[in-house]
């Protein structure tokens, strides 16, 4: 089965290309970037000799994040669905950042002025089992990244642009 995602809840809109579960290609841009999604996917395709009608589903992030970013992605997404009638899937932005590692995470993405939305998540060799997501003010964001020992985030730019150290923190 294929797959084609999209989220653009953060500053960075992924795409990518799924066969069977398994990741064939995936692109991060700037969301201000002037390549259109569809364009991006349309290559993707392209270079996997894949056409549209061979999508099984289409699978769109719905947050937390960006409004403005989680409904040019949910726009797009359901645009396409309208002229494939494929179905969709909706996935948590947040838990695209976890890891292939088994152990016990907490995965941040850029909260804007109000601070950063968190989620704390299990992953054992059969399943992945996410706490519910928390917003956390920016001001206490030290604290949680301090206490924190497996912190993973989607870019270290928005962390440092608040003034906040990094050196401990993995990007996925």
């Amino acid at each position: 089965m294929y797959c084609l995602f999209l989220d653009t809840s953060s500053a960075t809109a992924v795409l990518a290309l799924f066969e069977d579960g398994n990741v064939l290609e995936e692109v991060a841009l700037e969301v201000k970037s002037a390549r259109h999604p569809c364009v991006v996917w349309q290559s993707m395709l392209d270079r996997h000799h894949l056409t549209l009608q061979e999508i099984d589903f289409l699978a769109c992030g719905v947050g937390p994040g960006s409004y403005t970013g989680l409904r040019t992605a949910a726009a797009t997404v359901k645009g396409v669905v309208l002229a494939t009638a494929k179905p969709i899937v909706a996935v948590s932005s947040l838990l695209t950042l976890v890891p292939e590692g088994l152990g016990r995470y907490v995965l941040m993405i850029d909260g804007g002025i109000s601070g950063a939305y968190t989620q704390r998540v299990s992953v054992s060799e059969t399943s992945v089992e996410p706490d519910a997501p928390q917003s956390i003010p920016s001001n206490e964001l030290e604290n949680v990244m301090a206490k924190e020992t497996s912190l993973i985030t989607d870019s270290m730019g928005w962390l440092e642009k608040k003034g906040l150290k990094t050196s401990s923190i993995q990007t996925e």
